[in-house]
């Protein structure tokens, strides 16, 4: 329903206006005539002065609704009619005269009905675009699901530098360790691949970190995998450059001459395997004594 109408800002110049103003009580019928205008609007036939469908408002009804005095609702619905600005019909039921041509109630209408249909298209709009949102999230978790399953099920070929440098650490642990159980080659060649895919090493500087942690008297019994090897990286490296290697009978403490720039979970790690080297050498020792005894 439109809760508003239209009036001219000159309707107080128009010429039958005027001339009701001219008669007894002139202003009330005025509002009368607005009140009238009000009430076709709110109609649910628009134009049709009626309480409800098919129940028109009588003059008490219209006095009341007014607060104006009956005979001046009774002179100004004579004045409408004498000025052809309402119709009666079937007896008291009151029409405004071109109403709706007035109002432009066929183009509001218009303009209503298109309103609708742009909030309508703009809603489907909307929920298809949170489906198509919705549906690329999905597609987006669905895809980062499937790399990384592919990631972890990655086959490494044999002739790569991730399964050549894990073949290189297994076969330098096994020449020492004959027992030294077959590792999955695959799963340390993933370490090798994050070392140089992730940490940006290059092969090259692998296999010496690996070349030589594997001839250090302390670090060879310590790097017993890629997994280790990767985090123990850059100690080693910089121990491979810096301090060189701790060759046979060589029992220098690592904590004494620590590279400089291990983090402190490094320091730490460090500082564990120090002391189960050392630990290993008391027991070691010990077991000597008592053979010998």
């Amino acid at each position: 329903m439109i809760s508003w109408i239209k009036l001219d800002v000159n309707i107080l110049d128009d010429a039958k206006i005027k001339i009701i103003r001219s008669h007894p009580d002139g202003s009330s019928i005025v509002l009368l005539w607005i009140g009238l205008l009000c009430l076709a609007m709110k109609s649910a036939r628009p134009g049709i002065i009626e309480i409800s469908n098919g129940l028109p408002y009588t003059v008490d009804d219209l006095a009341s609704a007014f607060s104006i005095e009956k005979k001046t609702v009774e002179l100004g619905l004579m004045l409408f009619k004498k000025y052809q600005m309402i119709d009666i019909f079937d007896g008291d039921t009151i029409e405004v005269i071109n109403f709706a041509k007035h109002q432009s109630i066929e183009e509001l209408e218009r303009k209503r009905e298109l309103t609708r249909a742009r909030v309508s298209r703009y809603r489907e709009k909307l929920k298809c675009n949170a489906l198509l949102t919705q549906d690329s999230r999905d597609v987006t978790l669905t895809d980062k699901i499937r790399q990384d399953k592919i990631r972890k099920e990655k086959t490494y070929c044999q002739t790569s530098d991730e399964v050549r440098l894990s073949e290189l650490l297994f076969n330098k642990i096994k020449t020492r360790n004959p027992g030294f159980n077959q590792p999955n080659i695959q799963k340390w060649a993933g370490y090798v691949d994050r070392l140089i895919r992730i940490d940006k090493k290059t092969p090259v500087e692998i296999e010496q970190v690996i070349e030589w942690c594997q001839q250090d008297l302390f670090w060879q019994n310590n790097i017993l995998s890629t997994d280790k090897l990767r985090k123990q990286y850059d100690a080693l490296n910089t121990k491979r450059i810096t301090g060189g290697n701790r060759n046979a009978g060589t029992t220098t403490n690592f904590r004494d001459k620590r590279s400089p720039g291990l983090s402190p979970e490094q320091e730490r790690e460090a500082d564990a395997i120090n002391a189960e080297y050392y630990r290993r050498k008391a027991l070691e020792a010990a077991n000597q004594t008592t053979g010998n005894a």
